[in-house]
């Protein structure tokens, strides 16, 4: 069984549209830490896979934990902590090109066996006027989202390019996540 460490409906959402069977799981309660001496690549797989190994005492089988990150001049933006800090990072990322990487870490509860894997992806926005930023920074659905956008929401319309995995930027590499499934057996 594959439960995945995440209430995101995103990746929820990816995993049915793959037909990968699975169960949501509450996340254990940890502090989020990316780690400043690691490539920023290897800091966001190791805190998947911290999110993955948190949940495995209460559960039996594929557990999997996923964290993404949006990164623009080496500037980490996780999470908007509030609506200025929303329109500080759409502010930073409009008429740019910047990096976002998601990352998955499974844990096999019975072999105690782990496993992390992350993927990048370029986008680029569209320039904004500061009314315009000044508006998308107020909606409620940026404020759960890395960068402070999700690209199958609104932010579509201010994205102007992509370069790689449209899932990756929504939060889940199911192109790298995909054949360690079939190597389980559970797709």
């Amino acid at each position: 069984m594959l439960y995945l460490a995440s209430t995101s409906p995103r990746r929820s959402d990816i995993l049915r549209e793959f037909s990968v069977p699975f169960q949501v799981i509450p996340n254990c309660l940890f502090e989020e830490y990316l780690n400043p001496y690691l490539g920023v690549r290897e800091a966001v797989r190791r805190l998947a896979l911290q999110k993955a190994t948190a949940s495995q005492a209460s559960w039996e089988g594929m557990i999997l934990g996923v964290d993404t990150i949006v990164v623009v001049d080496d500037v980490v933006f996780g999470k908007p902590v509030d609506r200025e800090d929303a329109a500080r990072m759409i502010g930073q990322l409009q008429g740019r090109t910047h990096q976002v990487i998601s990352a998955f870490g499974m844990v096999d509860t019975g072999s105690g066996k782990t496993l992390s894997r992350s993927d990048v992806a370029m986008v680029t926005f569209r320039s904004m006027s500061q009314s315009e930023m000044n508006t998308y920074a107020q909606r409620d659905d940026i404020m759960d989202k890395a960068g402070a956008y999700g690209i199958q929401d609104s932010a579509a319309g201010l994205i102007s390019k992509i370069h790689g995995s449209r899932y990756t930027v929504m939060g889940l590499p199911i192109r790298q996540l995909l054949p360690i499934l079939r190597q389980y057996g559970i797709v």
